[in-house]
């Protein structure tokens, strides 16, 4: 069994279930790469993904995420946009209108719905493929998958994300810098060609009874 976090690996062997191991996610960079296409009246900053609270779906993080919009919305209302089920604006279902949001902004923000150790959402991956510079939530263990402050950025409070925010709108060239980076690294070490690499080696160890 695999899990794209360490956390439940942990638990599973707890338990004493031996054949488990972490295989990260990734995107298809066939669908989500840089192109010159602009989305008309785009946002400089922007956030793809639902809104799950007042839903039956329990995700710890959920109302994190809704104060975060909440938040940006308030600090930077002719400049954020999310996309996504229960923001009341765009739900962005495809590929293509996705690759354009990312190809069209300055900062894309990400949050995933519950903090577990080396989890993040493919939505990571889909942004940085598309050269989009990144302002991650902190997850334990991202600094094993990412050069922080080379590759994308990282925040743990709204505060922090606000002065963050603020500083590399006001510094493109910092900005362009580690977008440029990270697209660079994910599309060397994070797509699904080096995750079936990581998925032989597994195999190649597992036990059989």
């Amino acid at each position: 069994i695999l899990f794209s976090n360490m956390t439940d690996v942990k638990r599973m062997r707890e338990l004493g279930h031996k054949n488990v191991a972490y295989l990260q996610v990734s995107a298809d960079h066939n669908l989500f790469h840089k192109t010159d296409v602009k989305k008309e009246n785009s946002r400089d900053i922007v956030f793809i993904g639902n809104n799950f609270t007042n839903t039956n779906l329990k995700f710890d993080l959920a109302q994190e995420r809704a104060d975060m919009v909440d938040f940006l919305w308030k600090n930077y209302p002719r400049q954020f946009k999310p996309y996504g089920m229960g923001w009341n604006t765009h739900i962005v279902n495809s590929p293509e209108d996705q690759r354009e949001i990312y190809n069209s902004c300055k900062i894309a923000i990400c949050h995933n719905q519950f903090n577990y150790e080396l989890y993040t959402s493919d939505r990571l991956f889909r942004a940085m493929m598309c050269g989009a510079f990144c302002i991650t939530k902190h997850f334990n263990g991202i600094e094993t998958m990412f050069d922080v402050g080379k590759h994308l950025i990282t925040w743990r409070t709204l505060d922090e994300l606000k002065i963050k925010i603020d500083h590399y709108l006001e510094h493109p060239y910092e900005r362009e810098k580690i977008a440029l980076a990270g697209m660079k690294h994910v599309i060397e070490n994070h797509t699904w060609t080096k995750r079936i690499e990581e998925l032989k080696k597994i195999l190649n160890g597992i036990e059989i009874k």
